[in-house]
């Protein structure tokens, strides 16, 4: 692996890490920034795309929790090129704001 490789590599693990800071910090700016203008974000059959309707997730966020941490691991980059994928794993723990729609008895 060349030099440029392991900065390309580095910087795409960095924006892994970004992403979860600003989305626990509720830096809308930040989160958004962690996307192309083109990106989708979301689960299968509940995504957004472009950065307007991504930095929404903000807005949800704030809404439903008072807290967030997401904890990153398992930093997995490919490089083809002038593409990569990322694959990492994303411990979450969320604090609900006033009572939790899951119920325990």
């Amino acid at each position: 692996m060349d030099v440029q490789a392991l900065i390309d590599e580095r910087d795409i693990v960095a924006v892994g890490l970004r992403y979860a800071s600003a989305i626990d910090t509720r830096n809308r700016e930040r989160f958004v920034g962690c996307f192309t203008e083109d990106a989708e974000y979301g689960l299968d059959g509940n995504s957004v795309r472009g950065h307007e309707r991504i930095g929404h997730t903000i807005t949800r966020v704030e809404r439903q929790f008072s807290a967030t941490q997401h904890v990153t691991t398992n930093f997995e980059v490919t490089l083809d090129g002038d593409r990569a994928t990322m694959r990492s794993c994303y411990f979450a723990t969320h604090v609900w704001r006033g009572t939790s729609p899951i119920r325990i008895s």
